[in-house]
């Protein structure tokens, strides 16, 4: 756990192993069906089609944790790009022989293109459950794409056409521990977690590590309930249904009061109640996770809207979603880079733990800030240190044992780790 904290990535840690390998395996994998099918053979047609969704998936994934900013001057070397002619498919990805890294901007036209030949083809689908990934998951993916690129107008389009159909979850429906079933309304895509699924590996799911009402996971048993920094819970209105998602110094909040389970009261101040269990207390660990909801889409227009000098439209989109959804008494009428920091500081509340805070650090070109030197912070003494806007820290180094078996990769230059208490001036625009 200490090297999350302390931002110590090294190229043979285990973290970045699975952030590189897994993903690739994935896109080895797709490529593989892809080159086992004949040539104009229509009957697998949607099947491809919703795998190369989750080869573009793993893609964007990868290109924001192993590249830069894709809005950066420089777009340098990001990851390999497989397709089915790439020699050594057959290999596993740890071991595939004469890859090179392609640039940032490479790994993007790719992903792009993949999407969007899936969305076209699966325009007919009508998908069964919400882990089926269809038109609207390529649409969304392609929204993400779009912002991070700067490619406002686009990002914008896809966005709308990723929320059609889809209603953001209600504050009744976010008053109490969710955001743990496929057939929840909000999503666009999740993750089935089923005990198949996982073969007895209980403590190596999201929910284990996520979630504060497992009865036996790494988040209660080693006493790291997944918490907000209190910088940002701070800037949580009262009145907004979200300040729930999290308890309170006290170790309170509405979320709990009907639920009976004992561990409860062993939660730390501001450990997160946003991710339930079902029940509380159960020790599977298969709850189902969230991969894109329409929440994340009606932001994803607010901030496109603002970013084309829409500010009045970016306004009406986030008043009416906050308003109807979370927080009756709020009021937007902000423009320029005050509309940009408050649609940032929306997104860091209702996405937390869903995965999109280093993405969005990146792409907005923010420093990291766990604490203010002039306040108190919930943050552990020793990782208490801000990180630069722009810091290699943001970008893992690619695994060494893909370097051992291929002469030909790159490595990515290294940042240097803070010192406790480095650069405590440092502010967001969010959490000042």
């Amino acid at each position: 756990f200490g090297n999350y904290g302390e931002y110590d990535f090294a190229a043979n840690f285990a973290e970045v192993q699975i952030r590189y390998l897994i993903p690739m395996e994935i896109i080895r994998r797709v490529n593989l069906l892809r080159a086992g099918i004949p040539d104009g053979s229509s009957a697998y047609e949607q099947i491809v089609a919703q795998a190369q969704i989750l080869e573009a998936y793993a893609y964007l994934q990868m290109a924001q944790l192993f590249g830069k900013n894709p809005m950066d001057a420089s777009w340098d070397s990001c990851v390999p790009i497989i397709t089915p002619e790439t020699p050594y498919l057959y290999l596993p990805a740890e071991s595939m022989i004469g890859l090179t890294r392609s640039s940032v901007a490479e790994v993007y036209a790719h992903l792009t293109a993949l999407l969007e030949d899936a969305y076209a083809k699966l325009s007919s689908f009508r998908r069964s459950s919400h882990a089926q990934a269809d038109a609207h998951v390529a649409a969304a993916i392609l929204a993400r794409a779009c912002l991070d690129q700067g490619q406002y107008n686009k990002a914008l389009e896809w966005a709308e056409t990723a929320a059609s159909g889809f209603t953001p979850a209600s504050r009744e429906e976010v008053g109490v521990p969710s955001f743990m079933d496929i057939s929840e309304h909000n999503w666009i895509w999740g993750a089935d977690i089923t005990s198949e699924l996982i073969g007895g590996h209980t403590l190596m799911t999201t929910s284990s590590w996520l979630r504060s009402f497992s009865g036996y996971s790494y988040a209660v048993e080693c006493n790291v309930t997944a918490r907000i920094n209190t910088l940002l819970y701070d800037k949580i209105p009262s009145s907004d249904v979200r300040k729930g998602w999290w308890l309170n110094e006290y170790g309170s909040s509405p979320l709990i009061n009907g639920i009976d389970w004992e561990g409860t009261a062993s939660l730390e101040g501001y450990s997160n109640v946003k991710f339930g269990c079902n029940p509380a207390g159960n020790t599977d660990n298969i709850e189902d996770m969230p991969l894109v909801r329409v929440e994340e889409m009606l932001l994803v227009q607010a901030e496109a809207q603002a970013r084309l000098g829409n500010d009045a439209s970016a306004c009406r989109i986030l008043n009416n979603f906050v308003q109807t959804y979370r927080d009756p008494s709020y009021s937007c009428t902000l423009g320029g880079s005050a509309l940009l920091d408050e649609i940032w500081f929306q997104r860091r509340v209702e996405l937390w733990g869903e995965g999109f805070a280093i993405g969005d650090i990146k792409r907005l070109g923010k420093p990291l800030v766990r604490f203010h030197g002039d306040k108190e912070s919930n943050v552990s003494e020793v990782y208490r240190f801000n990180i630069p806007a722009g810091d290699a820290l943001f970008q893992l180094p690619i695994p060494q044992s893909v370097l051992t078996h291929n002469p030909d990769m790159s490595q990515n230059v290294q940042g240097t780790k803070p010192g406790v208490l480095d650069n405590e001036s440092l502010r967001d625009g969010v959490t000042d």
